[in-house]
């Protein structure tokens, strides 16, 4: 399986879509590729606090069975006051 686990705490899922004006960003590192897709989503079992997302992508590396899906993580820089 190409699959890697996006880990996000449920802190930052609310910041994101709550009401209000966000900073933009870009993603310098480690960015989603463009057929990614979401296979499964739950609630971390070590810490309640974090949101697993298990993503797809042909672009991942071959994951053998019974290993450990590698965790992708994303840097986010923002540009507020830089020219887009």
């Amino acid at each position: 399986m190409r699959r890697k686990i996006f880990n996000i705490t449920a802190d930052a899922i609310i910041q994101l879509f709550s009401a209000g004006v966000h900073r933009p960003y870009r993603v310098v590192r480690d960015p989603l590729p463009a057929d990614s897709r979401i296979v499964d989503c739950r609630f971390n079992g070590f810490d309640r606090n974090v949101v697993s997302i298990l993503i797809e992508s042909s672009e991942f590396p071959q994951v053998p069975e019974g290993q450990l899906f590698p965790p992708i993580n994303p840097l986010l820089q923002s540009f507020i006051g830089e020219e887009l």
